[in-house]
């Protein structure tokens, strides 16, 4: 089973669905990996925020937007101890694009401790 969000009507432009981790401890380093998919021209945008759980403020580590084709990827995210002064939560956020013609899913999401071996997708580095 997998999550996603389509662009099919009645979906409009910049709506959004998003996916919360539980609370995660600061100054920890941490691998966030999953699989997406992202296929037609309708497909939106696909980021990953860190969340800091005091001041609510989102730091922006990962983006992928368009259409990838009809295959899945993975996107390997290192959070480093300190991206995050605080406790945080993990914000996968999906958008609708432009036209009805695209879905954007995602899979086997997986955090666990310490760096991730190798980086795939397009991380953001912060």
């Amino acid at each position: 089973m997998y999550i996603y969000i389509e662009s099919s009507s009645p979906r409009k432009l910049g709506e959004h669905a998003s996916l919360l981790s539980p609370v995660l401890p600061a100054n920890r380093t941490m691998c966030f990996e999953f699989w997406y998919y992202m296929f037609g021209d309708g497909s939106g945008r696909l980021f990953v925020f860190l969340q800091n759980t005091c001041t609510k403020m989102e730091t922006q580590v990962f983006k992928e937007a368009g259409d990838k084709g009809a295959q899945w990827n993975k996107a390997s995210v290192t959070i480093a101890r300190d991206s995050v002064p605080n406790d945080y939560r993990i914000v996968l956020m999906a958008d609708v694009g432009a036209t009805y013609h695209g879905n954007t899913a995602v899979d086997d999401l997986i955090i666990h401790d310490g760096p991730c071996q190798g980086s795939h997708g397009a991380p953001i580095v912060g």
